[in-house]
């Protein structure tokens, strides 16, 4: 054999002997798979693929609203000189009055979203125009009045309504949280709880004590506030913003209703019938009734607490009134819109011998601690013009205590424990 066969020779031999290797790893490997099928019974079908899960999708966050920050009080002003002190004096005895249809231009050092107005009557309802639309005011009829207008704005235009009004003052805040003195009034309520009526703005703190605080603000009952004769009418108009300045501090959102009948004062109660007229105060006092059907009607003493004799007579029609509310032959006109109403619970103001005590002395949280009592002295003392009599809040050291009433009708049974208005009381019972 020639050099080059030897070398194909040797070159080739290693190669042939792998390739022989292979071959005979392959053949034993096939056998051995036909040998695992004929054994184990291997499915040979391509396994279905399991689909992965559709993620759920992240819910995009709800941002979370910034507190709002206390409002900045603004800084009015008018071209008027005289209306220019009088609007802005935060005095409710000076006015400015606007004839009918009469324009006034206000221009604020900062712009504003809020105004808060104090008018000297029940307002007609106006116009207030405003770079960012104009707005409807005094239609609410509260003397104590607040707006919010559609955008804040560094000027306005009051148009006074046709017949006129008189303004007290206006106060003008940006946007934020307001100071809890402006007053965001509530209409009455529809239906409430407790039906206070008082002869007089001042006499719901003076002889009914903590009432409106406790059960109000303090548990959360609808206590609906009834005048007997008017601050609205007469020399004395100052007397509306102090009994609504008292009401607000007490907790009070809902506006009272009063009766049309100036406070004159009568030597006896046969002139105080004379004057007020016996049938105009329990038509009245019927229609209220029928009009918030209270589960709980309050109402002064028989005796006028210290000899007042409106304050009798108060007393003596209401006891009159209780009970023909519920008769639908008596005051037909208030029958027919509100329909009949038996009131569950009535008490007087030092009515019997084993009154009803109520605790106006435990510390409400609403009112950051302080108690009834102390609230009620505080919403008295809003009373400014009667501070110089000898009136106050009275307590258990005086025959007129606020704390003590006495049950004069029950559809309830009486009072056992003797310390709480609504003992025996089931909303649900006369709601349904």
């Amino acid at each position: 054999m020639n050099h080059f066969g030897k070398t194909i020779k040797k070159r080739l031999f290693p190669f042939l002997t792998v390739l022989l290797v292979l071959v005979f790893l392959c053949a034993c490997n096939k056998e051995s798979k036909e040998s695992s099928k004929e054994i184990t019974g291997e499915i040979t079908s391509t396994p279905t693929s399991v689909p992965e899960l559709t993620p759920t999708p992240t819910s995009t966050p709800t941002p979370t609203p910034l507190p709002k920050e206390p409002c900045v009080a603004a800084k009015l002003s008018v071209a008027n000189k005289a209306m220019n002190t009088s609007l802005f004096d935060d005095n409710f005895m000076t006015t400015s009055k606007l004839s009918g249809g009469s324009n006034i231009d206000f221009s604020s050092d900062i712009p504003v979203k809020k105004l808060y107005i104090i008018w000297n009557d029940h307002p007609e309802a106006c116009s207030l125009l405003t770079p960012g639309g104009d707005v409807t005011i005094g239609n609410k009829e509260f003397m104590h009045e607040l707006v919010t207008l559609p955008e804040e704005v560094d000027c306005f235009t009051l148009v006074a309504p046709k017949n006129g009004t008189t303004l007290c003052d206006i106060y003008a805040f940006s946007d934020g949280i307001l100071p809890a003195w402006v007053q965001d009034w509530e209409p009455p309520y529809k239906t409430a709880d407790i039906l206070l009526f008082s002869t007089h703005s001042d006499d719901e703190f003076i002889f009914f004590g903590g009432i409106i605080p406790s059960y109000g603000a303090g548990i959360g009952l609808r206590v609906q506030v009834a005048y007997m004769t008017s601050p609205y009418i007469g020399s004395e108009r100052y007397r509306c913003h102090e009994l609504l300045n008292g009401l607000w501090t007490a907790g009070l959102k809902n506006y009272p209703v009063t009766t049309d009948y100036r406070d004159w004062g009568q030597k006896t109660v046969e002139a105080a019938k004379s004057y007020y007229g016996e049938d105009n105060f329990k038509s009245f006092e019927v229609e209220q009734i029928r009009r918030f059907k209270p589960l709980v009607v309050l109402g002064h003493d028989l005796k006028g607490e210290y000899g007042h004799t409106v304050h009798m007579l108060s007393a003596l029609t209401l006891n009159d009134a209780v009970p023909a509310a519920a008769d639908a032959t008596k005051y037909k006109e208030s029958a027919e819109k509100y329909g009949t109403w038996d009131t569950p619970k009535f008490y007087l103001h030092l009515y019997g011998n084993n009154p009803t005590i109520l605790n106006y002395e435990t510390p409400l949280t609403a009112f950051g601690g302080k108690t009834a009592f102390q609230v009620a002295k505080e919403a008295y003392a809003k009373h400014i013009s009667q501070q110089k009599w000898s009136f106050t809040v009275y307590s258990f050291d005086s025959p007129l205590d606020s704390h003590r009433f006495g049950l004069v009708r029950s559809l309830v049974g009486d009072d056992i424990k003797k310390k709480d208005l609504m003992e025996n009381i089931s909303p649900e019972a006369f709601r349904s």
